[in-house]
Protein backbone atom coordinates (compact mmCIF):
# COMPACT_ATOMS: atom_id res chain seq x y z
CA UNK A 1 0.00 0.00 0.00
CA UNK A 2 1.16 3.52 -0.70
CA UNK A 3 1.57 5.91 2.19
CA UNK A 4 0.75 9.57 1.89
CA UNK A 5 2.38 12.37 3.82
CA UNK A 6 -0.78 12.61 5.92
CA UNK A 7 -0.53 8.90 6.81
CA UNK A 8 3.18 9.03 7.60
CA UNK A 9 4.35 12.52 8.58
CA UNK A 10 8.06 13.19 8.36
CA UNK A 11 9.89 14.28 11.50
CA UNK A 12 11.01 17.88 11.87
CA UNK A 13 14.33 18.58 10.10
CA UNK A 14 16.14 18.76 13.45
CA UNK A 15 15.53 15.05 13.99
CA UNK A 16 17.68 12.53 12.16
CA UNK A 17 16.08 9.36 13.49
CA UNK A 18 14.69 7.61 10.40
CA UNK A 19 13.57 4.39 12.09
CA UNK A 20 9.91 5.37 11.73
CA UNK A 21 10.24 6.54 8.11
CA UNK A 22 9.04 4.36 5.22
CA UNK A 23 11.67 2.04 3.72
CA UNK A 24 11.60 3.99 0.45
CA UNK A 25 10.56 7.58 -0.23
CA UNK A 26 9.55 8.39 -3.80
CA UNK A 27 8.93 11.64 -5.64
CA UNK A 28 7.09 11.50 -8.96
CA UNK A 29 7.54 14.02 -11.75
CA UNK A 30 4.77 13.57 -14.31
CA UNK A 31 4.58 15.07 -17.77
CA UNK A 32 1.42 16.97 -18.60
CA UNK A 33 -1.49 14.77 -19.76
CA UNK A 34 -0.88 13.36 -23.26
CA UNK A 35 2.72 14.67 -23.22
CA UNK A 36 6.08 13.02 -22.60
CA UNK A 37 9.67 13.72 -21.60
CA UNK A 38 11.95 12.89 -24.53
CA UNK A 39 15.40 11.39 -25.11
CA UNK A 40 18.49 13.50 -25.32
CA UNK A 41 16.93 16.65 -23.83
CA UNK A 42 15.82 14.67 -20.80
CA UNK A 43 19.21 12.97 -20.48
CA UNK A 44 21.03 16.32 -20.70
CA UNK A 45 18.85 17.83 -17.95
CA UNK A 46 19.49 14.80 -15.71
CA UNK A 47 23.26 14.84 -16.31
CA UNK A 48 23.45 18.62 -15.80
CA UNK A 49 22.11 18.09 -12.27
CA UNK A 50 24.94 15.72 -11.36
CA UNK A 51 23.34 12.33 -11.90
CA UNK A 52 25.44 9.45 -13.20
CA UNK A 53 24.09 6.55 -15.26
CA UNK A 54 24.78 3.24 -13.55
CA UNK A 55 23.35 0.15 -11.93
CA UNK A 56 20.07 -1.21 -13.36
CA UNK A 57 20.29 1.52 -16.06
CA UNK A 58 19.06 4.07 -13.49
CA UNK A 59 20.58 7.48 -12.90
CA UNK A 60 22.13 7.88 -9.45
CA UNK A 61 22.99 10.95 -7.41
CA UNK A 62 25.66 11.01 -4.74
CA UNK A 63 29.40 10.77 -4.45
CA UNK A 64 31.86 8.06 -5.46
CA UNK A 65 31.24 6.18 -2.21
CA UNK A 66 27.48 6.25 -1.77
CA UNK A 67 24.31 6.79 -3.80
CA UNK A 68 22.01 9.23 -2.01
CA UNK A 69 19.03 8.77 -4.34
CA UNK A 70 18.21 7.42 -7.78
CA UNK A 71 16.03 8.30 -10.75
CA UNK A 72 13.99 5.94 -12.95
CA UNK A 73 11.39 6.20 -15.67
CA UNK A 74 7.78 5.67 -14.61
CA UNK A 75 7.24 3.60 -17.73
CA UNK A 76 8.43 -0.03 -17.85
CA UNK A 77 11.09 -1.25 -17.72
CA UNK A 78 12.11 1.83 -15.71
CA UNK A 79 15.72 2.11 -16.80
CA UNK A 80 17.40 4.33 -19.38
CA UNK A 81 19.14 2.54 -22.25
CA UNK A 82 21.69 5.16 -23.33
CA UNK A 83 22.07 3.51 -26.76
CA UNK A 84 18.38 4.19 -27.44
CA UNK A 85 17.94 7.65 -25.89
CA UNK A 86 17.19 9.22 -29.28
CA UNK A 87 13.92 7.29 -29.42
CA UNK A 88 13.24 7.33 -25.66
CA UNK A 89 10.10 8.87 -24.19
CA UNK A 90 8.46 8.56 -20.79
CA UNK A 91 5.29 9.83 -19.13
CA UNK A 92 7.21 10.62 -15.96
CA UNK A 93 10.15 10.13 -13.66
CA UNK A 94 10.57 8.70 -10.18
CA UNK A 95 13.20 9.92 -7.75
CA UNK A 96 13.61 7.58 -4.80
CA UNK A 97 15.74 7.16 -1.71
CA UNK A 98 16.09 4.72 1.17
CA UNK A 99 16.26 7.00 4.23
CA UNK A 100 17.20 4.32 6.74
CA UNK A 101 20.48 3.73 4.87
CA UNK A 102 21.57 7.38 5.10
CA UNK A 103 23.31 9.36 7.83
CA UNK A 104 21.53 12.66 7.12
CA UNK A 105 18.30 11.50 5.53
CA UNK A 106 16.40 14.74 6.13
CA UNK A 107 19.02 16.78 4.28
CA UNK A 108 19.14 14.23 1.46
CA UNK A 109 15.33 14.34 1.18
CA UNK A 110 15.42 18.14 0.92
CA UNK A 111 18.11 17.88 -1.76
CA UNK A 112 16.11 15.24 -3.68
CA UNK A 113 12.97 17.41 -3.63
CA UNK A 114 14.96 20.46 -4.75
CA UNK A 115 16.54 18.57 -7.66
CA UNK A 116 13.13 17.15 -8.57
CA UNK A 117 11.70 20.66 -8.78
CA UNK A 118 14.66 21.85 -10.86
CA UNK A 119 14.37 18.88 -13.26
CA UNK A 120 10.63 19.45 -13.62
CA UNK A 121 11.30 22.98 -14.86
CA UNK A 122 13.98 21.83 -17.33
CA UNK A 123 12.24 18.86 -18.95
Amino acid sequence: TEETFEDSPLPPPSQNNTSHWPTTLSLYIKAKPHEFFYGYGLMQAILNHGFVHGSMQFFHYGDTHKTLFSLTSLDPPGGFNLDKMGAFKTSGLCLFMQPQRLQQATLVLEQMVSLGQQNQKKV
